[in-house]
């Protein structure tokens, strides 16, 4: 299929290409599903239900793959880093503080990625 009838059938269905508005739904959307998942497969599928929620082109698997992947080691890290600082004195203060911090700091993780894998 030509270039031609590419940009037809995007113009047809009212679908943005692959670009950054699209690249920025997936990283915010793997960045949210990381916070709670752990299977790429689930990252990966959170971006495909955001980018087809807002119209947009999917990208090739292995762009998703490379995304979910970066969001799983940053997520992990950040994870990791809270729950030594506050160290195994679980109460229930610890636990809000350590899922405050988590959900304070998703926003950048989406950042993150964006500056990872900028086309």
């Amino acid at each position: 299929m030509g270039m031609g009838h590419t940009l037809d059938i995007r113009l047809y269905l009212e679908i943005t290409p692959w670009g950054p508005r699209a690249r920025d739904i997936a990283c915010v959307a793997i960045a949210a599903a990381a916070q709670a998942r752990i299977d790429p497969a689930d990252l990966i599928n959170a971006a495909i239900y955001a980018l087809i929620r807002e119209s947009c082109e999917l990208p090739r698997l292995l762009t998703l793959r490379a995304l979910a992947g970066a969001a799983h080691r940053l997520v992990n890290a950040n994870q990791a880093l809270a729950i030594g600082a506050v160290g195994w004195c679980w109460d229930t203060f610890d636990i809000r503080n350590i899922m405050f911090r988590l959900q304070h700091n998703l926003h950048l993780y989406g950042a993150h990625l964006l500056q990872l894998f900028q086309i």
